[in-house]
């Protein structure tokens, strides 16, 4: 799959003088300050982008999940790979992809392609980490495969830590979100997934219609929540038109195919310009940050981040939102992943 054009073509890891600087520079956060609190708000930079720093892309490959509800484990899958990358860049570590499909059909704390937490994949691979695709390919799909087929996969990568940027809180802001991937790498979020996602081909999405403020409620959110699936997935329409034929991406709800999703849609979306907190709304998609920007011709900074759909959807597999303004919850489950090499943590 090829990446967005902005992504660093030059090879990771190199010996050279030119990676090693690269390297140290993305580095250079971890080594001068103790935590991301600790970095100066002046010491932020306006625009960083892990695709590409000095040329070289701290990201792993693109993926596509497929007609799978596995969005969780892919952008947790693609945060680790990525803050692997962060973290041994200056031992000039060759970084594997590594296996979603080992996490998803082994971790009792989701479900598959039903859905899932990225937070408890981490949760998961705590205890026992995670092999790499080579040895556990990906194949969209848990029915029919047992966790024992990868019984022979050695673990490559442990993760010693997960967490909440900001604690079980959540909401935490922008800048701290900014000084949390400065520190350890890009993140993984959640996200509301509504109708404007499912055609994005480009530019910074902003969100205008958010529920209702007399429907902020943990107990409207814990309603609603057991209206639908933790997960959308994406599948293919072909409708005809005329003698040729129109083909979409949609968005169905992983437990309820035959409602699309219209329900939940409908209600998410009734009212404009409520002040509440995404938190409560129903937050269908997981997804991770690469980076962030500011455009300045619409004067708006936003967040660069990464989907699972594919290099066909989006910005060949990216896409922008709008940073600041909790657009569809980007910034309301902020989760972070301390990563270590398996054979590191054994010594």
């Amino acid at each position: 799959m090829v990446k967005d054009p902005k992504s660093g073509t030059k090879k990771f890891g190199e010996q050279t003088d030119e990676f090693i600087n690269a390297a140290s520079y993305a580095q250079r956060w971890n080594k001068l300050y103790k935590s991301a609190d600790h970095i100066p708000d002046h010491e932020v930079p306006k625009e960083y982008d892990f695709r590409n720093i000095n040329g070289y892309d701290f990201t792993g490959n693109l993926r596509d999940q497929g007609p799978c509800g596995s969005c969780y484990s892919n952008s947790f899958i693609q945060a680790v790979e990525s803050r692997m990358k962060l973290k041994y860049a200056h031992k000039h570590i060759e970084m594997p992809d590594l296996s979603i499909q080992f996490i998803m059909q082994c971790n009792y704390l989701t479900e598959g392609c039903d859905g899932g937490w990225a937070i408890f994949d981490g949760f998961f691979a705590e205890q026992g980490g995670i092999p790499t695709e080579q040895c556990a390919p990906y194949s969209a799909k848990t029915k029919g495969s047992k966790c024992s087929n990868f019984a022979h996969c050695e673990p490559h990568t442990k993760i010693a830590r997960s967490y909440y940027v900001n604690g079980y809180n959540f909401d935490p802001t922008e800048m701290q979100i900014r000084k949390e991937m400065l520190m350890n790498g890009p993140v993984t979020t959640e996200f509301l997934a509504d109708d404007d996602f499912q055609i994005y081909k480009g530019g910074i999405m902003t969100q205008q219609k958010r529920m209702p403020e007399h429907d902020n409620s943990a107990n409207y959110a814990q309603v609603l929540g057991s209206q639908m699936s933790d997960e959308l997935i994406q599948t293919k329409f072909i409708k005809a038109k005329g003698d040729a034929q129109e083909e979409k991406i949609i968005m169905e709800d992983a437990k309820d195919p035959e409602n699309l999703g219209t329900k939940t849609q409908s209600i998410a979306q009734t009212e404009s310009q409520s002040q509440v907190k995404m938190a409560h709304q129903p937050l269908d998609h997981s997804i991770f940050i690469v980076g962030w920007g500011h455009d300045k011709e619409l004067n708006m900074p936003y967040w660069i981040i990464r989907n699972s759909y594919g290099d066909q959807w989006g910005m060949s597999g990216d896409f922008m939102v709008r940073r600041g303004q909790d657009d569809y919850g980007v910034e309301s489950e902020i989760t972070g992943f301390d990563v270590e090499l398996a054979a590191e943590k054994d010594s």
